[in-house]
């Protein structure tokens, strides 16, 4: 068995690697380098963040309609239980 990631499994981790190192807004970050539990106004924030950079790529699967592939339960309509 080949547990490798592939290319393109790379290049995805890649980018959500450098996503969270550029969007994740400082304070936020402090906290959560402190242990420190987030507001709901700073959850909120981190949300529309991960929300606005989904709707500029165009993979907001929701907004498109359809049920995600990423995720299996979205794909069966049932709980995925590993």
């Amino acid at each position: 068995m080949d547990l490798r990631f592939t290319p393109e499994e790379n290049k995805f981790r890649d980018e959500i690697k450098t996503f969270f190192r550029t969007a994740l807004p400082a304070p936020i970050r402090r906290k959560m380098e402190l242990g420190q539990r987030l507001s709901k106004d700073d959850t909120v924030a981190w949300q529309r963040t991960q929300k606005a950079r989904q709707c500029a790529r165009g993979d907001s699967d929701r907004a498109n309609g359809k049920a995600s592939t990423r995720n299996p339960s979205a794909r069966t309509g049932s709980r995925w239980d590993p």
